[in-house]
């Protein structure tokens, strides 16, 4: 409601008009009660309030009271009271903007026990106030006592608040921060010669990679920073102050946080400059799940990665680094780390394609705030004197949960099932079931992670097992190394198998992307092969009934029926429970004996039942 009110104020002129003839001298008194956080996608309307309510003039111009209530639910700050400075600093920003002037009264915070779980702390609730009015001399510094003595988890700070006054009070999530932007910074130095470099960071708050570059390398280095959310570009500015880089580090405008391509396009358009190094912080982006790392890995969904690789704006000499940090989550992981394996890859493969090589990884330090997330470091040089350089640096100090440091990545390493691929070892009993009944020894298969189906088909010598990857070079890799030899890592454009099992969890959209064809043309090809057919699909259930749709099956039993009579279609279907899974299991099989299709027909209904 608070969203619909201040949009109709701002944006109807005339409404305003009549208020303000009427008497109406705007509002004296603004209380935006949110109690959630201004990081997410609801909070970016949150911002927008408190921005038109002073771009508007919403406000009484002698003297307008602006309380705002806010969370720190789902956020890991880097210091104390670091949402009290972005938020102050917004109220300020915004209010000078519109010709305001804005002085704090007061700031008020407390721990919401009743969202407190097990290991994981209270969120904290900040209350701020302040006086906003058009004339300095308007305003005025109201002292305010706490109404009573407060408890442990009650803290209140009368007057005007100082900003940045916790910066060198840094989290443990700063002080991984600071460590990978502090490797960064060392390879880069290192490697490059006296001259001056320039450096293109997607940052936060200038607190990490841009500050640790200045620090590495002072007056000889060109900073050009882009800040992902409005709020943290006027904190920046501060920080920018406080650092005193001396112009090493020019902010540029803030960038919109929907459009993850919009800011590296106005890199390309301003300004005709090739950089040293580069580093992107996506911290303030959402986890990247399962299904988004893979199509990541294969075709870069990060956009803004390919493009900077596309225009060549990283220099393409030995001595040039690549960096970023990445949140995600592991529930759609093929075995552990995979998620690793599909961001490495993805960045790889968006190198080659703007021909820079392969980039080879020299760190990788993963840890967990809130989600898990992981710092890469990329680089084209590998000299064994610049690793003894940087090896020496410890974060033994830094108590965050999930920390670890690798030098390096290696992909062929034993591998353990992740989340999304133990749940079909819960299905090997029906895989057993129809392998009795259905004598199929020429199979296809997709399976997450290849971990429990695929095992159990090459147990039988007499069975000629192709794996099918869907492009995903990392598990084509990785079933290299377990020494499977007969691979499909793109679509074919014939597969001569008698069974087709594909199991996946994806959506409707990526199912026609990445299996529909391959299906389509193992259908064409049913009725030259005088074998038994047999088609599995295990996955959601609209992907099931999408796929049933699409494929027409009803129209294939006929037009078999009609062109020959030597092949029947038996067809069982029925919801696996209780196993991880919820989808439905769809079984095709295309017969010429009559009388073995009835007995698959009537075993598959008993198993069913039983299951």
């Amino acid at each position: 409601p608070s969203h619909m009110l201040i949009s109709m104020l701002s944006c109807n002129n005339n409404l305003v008009d009549d208020l303000k003839a009427s008497g109406w001298d705007g509002f004296s008194y603004v209380w935006l009660d949110y109690c959630g956080t201004l990081r997410s996608r609801a909070g970016k309307l949150r911002q927008n309030d408190i921005r038109e309510i002073f771009r508007s003039h919403l406000v009484n111009e002698k003297g307008c009271v602006v309380a705002i209530t806010f969370s720190q639910r789902g956020e890991a700050p880097l210091y104390p009271h670091e949402l009290i400075d972005s938020v102050v600093t917004l109220i300020f920003q915004q209010a000078d903007t519109a010709g305001y002037k804005a002085s704090i009264m007061g700031v008020f915070s407390y721990a919401n026990e009743k969202r407190k779980v097990k290991k994981v702390s209270a969120d904290l609730i900040y209350t701020i106030v302040a006086l906003v009015a058009n004339d300095n001399n308007c305003l005025f510094q109201l002292v305010v006592e706490a109404p009573f003595k407060c408890k442990d988890e009650y803290k209140f700070y009368n007057g005007e608040w100082k900003l940045l006054e916790n910066i060198n009070q840094a989290t443990p999530l700063l002080q991984v921060l600071e460590f990978s932007s502090k490797l960064f910074s060392t390879y880069c130095a290192k490697s490059t010669s006296s001259r001056k470099i320039r450096a293109l960071v997607l940052d936060n708050k200038l607190l990490t990679v841009s500050r640790s570059i200045c620090m590495e390398f002072g007056n000889q280095v060109d900073v050009e920073a882009y800040i992902q959310d409005e709020k943290d570009f006027f904190l920046a500015n501060r920080v920018n102050v406080y650092l005193k880089t001396n112009g090493a580090i020019s902010i540029n405008k803030k960038i919109r946080p929907d459009d993850s391509i919009s800011w590296i396009c106005e890199v390309v358009k301003s300004k005709d400059i090739i950089y040293d190094a580069i580093w992107l912080d996506y911290s303030l982006v959402s986890p990247l799940t399962g299904r988004q790392l893979r199509q990541l890995a294969r075709s870069g969904s990060l956009r803004d990665v390919a493009f900077i690789f596309h225009h060549k704006l990283l220099r393409r000499v030995k001595n040039s680094w690549f960096g970023l940090q990445l949140n995600y989550c592991p529930t759609g992981e093929y075995w552990k780390d995979s998620a690793i394996d599909w961001i490495i890859k993805g960045v790889q493969n968006a190198a080659a394609s703007g021909g820079y090589g392969a980039l080879e990884v020299v760190e990788v330090v993963r840890f967990t705030a809130r989600s898990p997330s992981v710092c890469i470091i990329f680089g084209n040089l590998y000299r064994d004197h610049i690793r003894q350089a940087v090896s020496t640096s410890s974060m033994d100090h830094i108590r965050l949960a999930g920390l670890d440091r690798s030098t390096s990545w290696d992909f062929p390493r034993r591998l353990h099932p992740g989340s999304s691929a133990k749940k079909y070892k819960r299905i090997l009993s029906y895989t057993r079931f129809m392998m009795r009944i259905h004598k199929a020894t020429n199979i296809a298969i997709h399976e997450p992670g290849f971990h429990h189906i695929t095992p159990l088909l090459v147990e039988d010598s007499s069975n000629e097992i192709t794996c099918l990857t869907g492009g995903d070079e990392c598990q084509r890799e990785m079933l290299l190394n377990r020494g499977f030899t007969k691979i499909c890592g793109h679509l074919p454009t014939r597969i001569n198998a008698d069974a087709l099992l594909l199991f996946d969890e994806i959506g409707v959209k990526f199912w026609k992307i990445d299996w529909l064809p391959l299906v389509e043309l193992w259908f064409d090809n049913i009725e030259v092969v005088s074998e038994n057919k047999w088609f599995v699909l295990i996955s959601m259930i609209n992907v099931c009934n999408d796929a049933e749709a699409h494929l027409q099956l009803e129209s294939i039993i006929k037009l078999q029926a009609d062109k020959q009579s030597l092949y029947t279609v038996f067809e069982s279907k029925y919801v696996v429970r209780n196993c991880g899974l919820s989808s439905l299991v769809k079984s095709y099989v295309f017969s010429k004996d009559r009388s073995y299709g009835n007995e698959m027909k009537r075993k598959v209904e008993v198993f069913s039942v039983i299951n």
